[in-house]
């Protein structure tokens, strides 16, 4: 049918409407002024009082079906679009649709009051239901709708609707906006993790990366490279320099000095008048000679390393790390002015609980694990406290419980009393500690 522009039904109501283009049937079209209006224009249709036959249920449904789709689809694509809009006009057409269904139940305003069962009160009251699901604002989305209606007498009900549209979608799923960064493939660490699993019953030790690539404070410009290239982690635990030749093979056995950034790593490779032999590294004089790099150089680097192609950011780590016998071989750089010595470090028997409290509430990229020489034997990473991942490394951890104990039970029979009664636990916990290192803190 044809439609063009009309003015509202009636000079309280100066909405954009949609009327027959047939001057003799002048016939007002529901689905023509909910189809062509904008996203605003819609929501004031829907919020408008006293409008109980401006849409009937056949239309606000056919909307809905179409509308609710394409909604999503425009939310998940990469084009600009907003989410504001879209989540009113969505609740607000379903909440048309109950205050219509309530007014063919109830009939409308019996008591000639004009507050009887009205669809705009509906339609206000499922916008703020349906924003807060999606969104899980609670106490700002419900001064924003009362603000944006002037409804203070709604209150009530509009905080209803909202907590109880919160409580559902938590027990649900997550918010639309956490679903994106997950999406996005963005480790964001949520306020609760939502995981089966008790994880005070479980250690740092349990989730983190262990064996932990560890860099020496005076370290070799090959190696150095190739480990660039092979591990994309951010930050490496840096460790003392040992002078004599017996001890620098293992660097697991030397206590934890600090954590340099990948980032500095690079820009130290890039400066060849850093490079010095073992010998001038081993001579005091010499190494204090070395000059250093500013905090603005290093800022700068990263900034323009980032612009550049790929291909052109592992140019110069390839081409040290394929010198095996050339000039770099035997080139040794300091790492002793660039190491973050402050650097949050925790037991590897520290609760796993308390870990991802510290880690989330310091705002962590990394943190290393170590033993209690100080020796880091782990590192954990934000991807490493995502809630799958601690799932699959704690069913792991139980396996390997439950499958020492059942190699052990064959070897060692229940205690039981001279009278033949199994022995029973009599603590009163209750619970069975899956970590042997907690049972030794407790």
């Amino acid at each position: 049918m044809l439609v063009t522009f009309g003015v509202g039904l009636s000079p309280s109501a100066p909405l954009r409407t949609f009327i027959s283009a047939n001057p003799d049937e002048k016939v007002y079209s529901e689905s023509a002024t909910l189809l062509w209006s904008t996203g605003d224009e819609v929501i004031k249709h829907m919020f408008s009082r006293g409008t109980y036959l401006e849409f009937e249920l056949p239309a606000l449904l056919v909307f809905l079906v179409i509308y609710f789709p394409l909604a999503c689809w425009s939310a998940g694509a990469t084009i600009s679009s907003g989410l504001v809009v879209p989540m009113l006009l969505i609740g607000s057409v379903y909440g048309r649709i109950v205050g219509v269904l309530m007014v063919k139940i109830f009939g409308s305003d019996p008591a000639g009051q004009g507050e009887w069962v009205d669809p705009g009160v509906f339609a206000l009251i499922g916008a703020a239901s349906f924003f807060g699901g999606v969104s899980r604002l609670t106490m700002s989305l419900t001064v924003i709708m009362v603000e944006i209606t002037n409804e203070v007498r709604l209150l009530l009900p509009i905080m209803t609707s909202i907590m109880v549209a919160k409580w559902v979608a938590d027990n649900a799923t997550h918010s639309l906006y956490h679903a994106q960064i997950e999406q996005k493939c963005i480790p964001f660490l949520d306020f609760n993790l939502n995981t089966q699993m008790s994880m005070e019953l479980f250690t740092a030790h349990d989730v983190a990366k262990s064996p932990v690539i560890i860099l020496e404070e005076i370290h070799n410009v090959h190696e150095l490279a190739k480990i660039l290239i092979s591990c994309p982690h951010n930050a490496f635990p840096v460790v003392h320099h040992a002078q004599n030749p017996k001890e620098r093979s293992d660097l697991l056995s030397r206590p934890l000095h600090g954590l340099v950034q990948a980032s500095v790593l690079r820009q130290l490779l890039s400066r060849e008048e850093l490079y010095r032999t073992s010998d001038a590294m081993n001579d005091h004089h010499s190494r204090g000679e070395i000059p250093l790099l500013r905090f603005e150089d290093i800022s700068d680097f990263e900034a323009r390393f980032m612009n550049q192609n790929e291909s052109d950011q592992t140019d110069t780590l390839n081409h040290l790390a394929n010198d095996e016998a050339g000039v770099h071989a035997n080139k040794f750089i300091d790492l002793a002015p660039y190491i973050n010595t402050s650097a949050t470090a925790v037991q590897q028997t520290y609760s796993l609980d308390r870990t991802y409290i510290l880690f989330r509430s310091l705002g962590l990229r990394h943190l290393v694990v170590v033993d209690q020489h100080n020796r880091p034997t782990g590192i954990i990473t934000r991807k490493d406290l995502m809630g799958f991942k601690i799932e699959e490394k704690l069913e792991a951890v139980i396996e390997k419980v439950k499958s020492g104990e059942s190699a052990s039970s064959g070897a060692a029979a229940t205690p039981k009393h001279d009278d033949g009664v199994e022995m029973q636990d009599t603590s009163g916990s209750g619970q069975q500690h899956l970590n042997p290192a907690y049972d030794a803190d407790a």
